[in-house]
């Protein structure tokens, strides 16, 4: 009887261990799809930072504060 309820705990662990390692793919699968995001978001920043114009038509901004 006793070796019975060691197989129904080491059933249970086994289950509760398929689950943990399911949920913990799924987090990685979401980890890796939030990285490559955050990916293309630096890529779209960096062209919108490259269409500013810093100078404001007038030079370089160091002129601007030497004439001051």
């Amino acid at each position: 009887m006793l070796a019975w309820v060691f197989v129904a705990i080491a059933l249970g662990g086994l289950v509760v261990m398929v689950a943990f390692a399911i949920r913990l793919a799924h987090q990685a699968s979401d980890l890796f799809s939030e990285v490559a995001m955050l990916g293309t978001r630096v890529e779209e920043l960096g062209e919108l930072v490259s269409h500013l114009d810093l100078t404001g038509g007038r030079g370089s901004s160091v002129d601007r504060y030497e004439r001051d």
